[in-house]
């Protein structure tokens, strides 16, 4: 990718108006200029956490890989938002997943979190947690950047936040309501990971194992050639292999 394009894309101009103001108080749905200009924030006010990347990086797989504590909002490629963070979690490869209309984790969102996160383990471990389900369509943003600060939803204290440039601790009734009753994730989906590129197998991929190393990998990754897919049984090494 244009590596102009790619800086334009870390570094945006957020400028809300009086549309956003509308989109945010007369519950439409929130696009990456609002979730974008609600992580900026956060990072001016918490510089030592990582993540809060331009949401559009994770949509076309720039992010910059995270080594430590992080937060960051994800889309889902489906009109759908939702939050992660490793904050407080033990080991590296472990990822919670806060999502207000939760119905698995997608493939799209799981090549985010593993194109974000940096491990030397095969698998990420991501556990949903239990939290507040949405009642309508729309508010799943607002649900994310609350739950990137610990709150409940509040579209009238969001649009505060943004409008005096200062994210505040949400009002809070705080996580485990509707989904479960029980402490702890509801679901831990593991995610296998492969390749140089460190991401993770779909359908949609052409991918090869090496009679070296046995690992595997994607075709474009690796430049394996048409012949290696073609010929059954045909031996191929990677390139950290010849």
């Amino acid at each position: 990718m244009n590596e102009n394009l790619v800086h334009k894309m870390k570094y945006p101009e957020y400028n809300l108006d009086k549309r956003d103001q509308e989109i945010i108080l007369k519950n439409g749905c929130l696009t990456d200029i609002h979730i974008g200009r609600a992580q900026a924030l956060l990072k001016m006010q918490y510089p030592n956490i990582q993540g809060l990347q331009s949401t559009t990086l994770g949509i076309v797989g720039q992010f910059d890989v995270v080594h430590g504590e992080f937060v960051q909002i994800l889309h889902t490629g489906s009109y759908h938002w939702v939050c992660v963070s490793n904050i407080g979690l033990q080991k590296p490869n472990v990822v919670n997943i806060y999502d207000s209309k939760y119905t698995g984790v997608k493939m799209f969102t799981k090549k985010q979190i593993a194109s974000l996160l940096y491990t030397a383990s095969d698998e990420i471990t991501v556990q949903v947690q239990p939290v507040t389900q949405q009642s309508n369509g729309v508010d799943c943003g607002v649900y994310s950047i609350a739950f990137a600060v610990a709150g409940e939803r509040d579209r009238n204290h969001l649009w505060h936040c943004l409008h005096n440039e200062r994210i505040e601790m949400f009002p809070t009734t705080m996580v485990s309501k509707s989904l479960t009753d029980s402490p702890g994730p509801i679901a831990n989906v593991k995610l296998k990971i492969y390749c140089t590129c460190r991401l993770p197998y779909s359908s949609k991929d052409d991918m090869v194992e090496c009679v070296s190393c046995s690992k595997w990998y994607h075709k474009d990754c690796q430049q394996v050639p048409d012949r290696v897919f073609r010929r059954k049984n045909m031996l191929w090494k990677c390139s950290l292999c010849i």
